[in-house]
């Protein structure tokens, strides 16, 4: 046996061969594992029954019922090409059993659920839910691939992130509106009331550097005596967890809403008095039910297929700085002015983003030009323009599966630069002194034979 895959079908064959009935062959079997596990068997003895499992947080598993059939997925988008009735699968109590009968193809009545302990849980037609995403919210169009169909989406996502969520006062200044939803009175109150005093963003790659933007924008707008940190899901959990977290909100980034160490470390927090506002794109996943708020990216089911990810990304920059607003406004701190300048400022990226896509023809020549004379690559950035660079890195890794580094831009010479790379420089709305600074570092990149772009 050389991986934790193998031992399940094995365990369970020992049981069976006992005289063990399935259903509780498997169930005495997948008992007995630690951790989130999520996993879905057959016995041949009994081929028209379906076995799975769920324990723990972060995994999923959602049973859909369609005509004369059911459709077992790891995620409501999974089902609903067939059917928008499923039933959800419950591990973080003690973990779930499911067996389910073919003879009854597509209906509750072939659907049993047991607990771990082996005690029958019946399902009943309250447990069915109703997929509020359909086919549509995933459909590729007439694009060639879905990379191209999400990079020309992304200003219209970025703009309906912000629709209905900025309001004018009476005396013509802008304020964030993103609602009780998103930021209940509850938390509300507590921010106003100074009971909330620590700020963590939390997220997993992509997530991750989208919620350094928040973070940067928080750091701005909050007064300096409130603790803040973006900090990766994984090692909040692991390195950051304290016994009492009731003055802690964090914000916790997921397109997806399912990635397992963010929906994990969201139950830490929330087991320990901390409040959770989750940034998410996917109505109806697991991080909705999670946390105590919900801030959606465009309008929660402009679902991103694809590998980079480009107008989730934005989406969730705009989401993060509409809730960063929001946030320093019921803590009572910061400058109103500064929050309607960026405000302002939000509702006027959307056509920039236009303008920069009808570009494509111009950067494509340039990537031609450059790639293939330059085969190591680097991105460096400063300030803001760092979380750009971050970001960068990652979507090259992604479509070139290629690694390279990332640094700040005065830290990059004093690493070695004979491999003489292809350097992005992201320097956007740098002025003064530091764009003086960073012109500087260009010209030593320069002069070590690279090419800073």
């Amino acid at each position: 046996i050389t991986t934790d895959a193998k031992v399940i079908p094995t365990i369970t064959a020992r049981h069976l061969a006992d005289g063990v009935e399935p259903v509780d062959a498997f169930r005495r079997t997948v008992s007995t594992f630690e951790g989130s596990v999520a996993i879905g068997a057959i016995a041949a003895s009994s081929p028209s029954t379906l076995l799975l499992a769920l324990r723990g947080s972060g995994q999923g598993l959602y049973v859909g019922l369609a005509d004369d059939c059911y459709i077992v997925a790891s995620e409501p988008y999974g089902v609903v090409e067939e059917t928008a009735r499923y039933v959800r699968m419950d591990g973080e109590h003690g973990g779930e059993i499911v067996a389910i009968d073919t003879a009854t193809a597509g209906e509750l009545a072939g659907v049993d659920r047991y607990a771990y302990d082996g005690s029958r849980h019946p399902v009943a037609d309250d447990d069915v839910v109703i997929a509020e995403v359909t086919t549509r919210d995933i459909d590729r169009g007439d694009a060639p691939h879905y990379l191209l169909k999400e990079i020309s989406e992304s200003p219209s996502s970025f703009a309906k992130t912000l629709r209905g969520k900025i309001a004018t006062g009476a005396d013509g200044s802008l304020r964030a509106a993103v609602g009780d939803r998103a930021l209940p009175p509850l938390v509300r109150d507590k921010l106003a009331d100074g009971t909330i005093t620590r700020f963590r963003v939390i997220g997993q790659g992509t997530a991750a550097v989208a919620g350094q933007s928040t973070a940067a924008i928080l750091d701005e707008l909050l007064d300096a005596s409130l603790a803040l940190d973006a900090i990766t899901a994984t090692e909040l959990s692991g390195f950051q967890l304290g016994l009492d977290m009731s003055d802690t909100l964090a914000i916790a980034v997921s397109q997806s809403g399912t990635t397992t160490d963010t929906n994990r470390t969201v139950d830490l927090i929330r087991a320990r008095g901390g409040h959770v506002i989750g940034i998410v794109n996917r109505r109806g996943s697991d991080l909705t039910d999670k946390a105590d708020g919900v801030m959606y990216t465009s309008d929660g089911r402009d679902v991103e297929m694809s590998v980079a990810s480009t107008k989730a990304f934005y989406s969730q920059v705009a989401a993060g700085a509409l809730l960063s607003c929001a946030i320093a406004e019921a803590t009572g701190v910061g400058d109103g002015r500064r929050r309607s300048q960026l405000l302002a400022s939000l509702r006027q990226l959307p056509d920039a983003m236009v303008a920069t896509l009808e570009q494509r023809e111009v950067i494509s020549e340039a990537a031609r030009r450059l790639a293939p004379s330059q085969r190591y690559w680097a991105v460096v950035g400063n300030g803001p323009n760092k979380v750009a660079a971050e970001e960068v890195r990652i979507k090259l890794s992604e479509l070139c599966y290629k690694s390279m580094a990332c640094d700040s831009t005065e830290d990059k010479k004093h690493i070695d630069l004979s491999s003489e790379p292809l350097i992005l420089v992201c320097a956007a709305g740098l002025e003064g002194s530091t764009a003086d600074d960073v012109a500087k570092e260009v010209a030593i990149f320069k002069a070590h034979k690279a090419t800073p772009v």
